[in-house]
């Protein structure tokens, strides 16, 4: 068994948020039942598209200088639900940082200190907007 495959909550490995590049793991805790939250929320499964980024493989991918990825704070998710019905759910939970990538099918979730929310497209800017225009945003 690998240092990181264990189970941290019912439908969560703690692998499935480890950095791609060196397994390297830092989750915040919180963040872990929020998404499990989320889950039972939804009702679908959930999959962890990108959860801990370390810095060196944040600058690959090119990620913000100051990524929630980086302090554990954030997951990017997809599952089969509709990006607005994830949307609604984090929102719901509590979540404050909420960004939708259409064009890569998955939600962006994190607990910042503010609220904030966006839209990115690929090679387009991001665009920043309030919770009632990111639901109604394609």
């Amino acid at each position: 068994m690998a240092v990181n495959d264990f189970q941290i909550t019912e439908h969560f490995n703690l692998k499935e948020f480890q950095c791609k590049c060196c397994e390297q793991v830092k989750i915040g805790h919180d963040l872990v039942f929020v998404i499990e939250d989320l889950r039972k929320k939804i009702g679908l499964p959930i999959t962890v598209v990108s959860g801990y980024r370390c810095p060196q493989y944040n600058t690959i991918i090119e990620g913000a200088k100051d990524s929630y990825h980086i302090q554990g704070r954030a997951c990017d998710v997809y599952s089969t639900a509709d990006l607005n019905t994830i949307c609604k759910a984090a929102n719901e939970l509590g979540l404050t940082g909420i960004g939708k990538y259409p064009d890569e099918n998955f939600v962006h979730i994190d607990n910042r200190d503010q609220e904030c929310y966006w839209v990115k497209h690929k090679n387009k800017p991001y665009k920043y907007m309030s919770f009632e225009q990111l639901l109604k945003s394609k």
